[in-house]
């Protein structure tokens, strides 16, 4: 597992909305899943490869790694702007790949 925490934990009060949010981002991508603590309220993307009969390769470590790092800038200011929008997580979302001229 490749994984990253990002910067700031989420205030308690906030987590439950977050998760949900959180919840339809992990619908969307391929590869990597964040996930909050929810002692901590921190997020962590974590990229899982399945050992299969061939081990990980540089190649296939690289595509992953390049995977997280692009998920993470895409999606971590969405995350933290739930912790403080009155949006709820499916108009959050909306709104922002509206914004990004991505598939909704």
């Amino acid at each position: 597992v490749i994984g990253a925490s990002l910067s700031h934990a989420i205030p308690p009060g906030k987590r439950r909305i977050v998760s949900e949010l959180i919840n339809l981002i992990n619908m969307r991508i391929k590869f990597n899943t964040f996930e909050i603590s929810p002692e901590t309220g921190v997020i962590e993307l974590h990229s899982n490869y399945f050992v299969t009969a061939n081990p990980l390769n540089t190649d296939h470590f690289k595509m992953l790694l390049i995977k997280l790092i692009g998920n993470a800038h895409k999606f971590h200011w969405l995350i933290y702007e739930q912790a403080y929008s009155k949006l709820k997580p499916q108009k959050l979302l909306t709104n922002f790949l509206k914004d990004r001229g991505e598939y909704i």
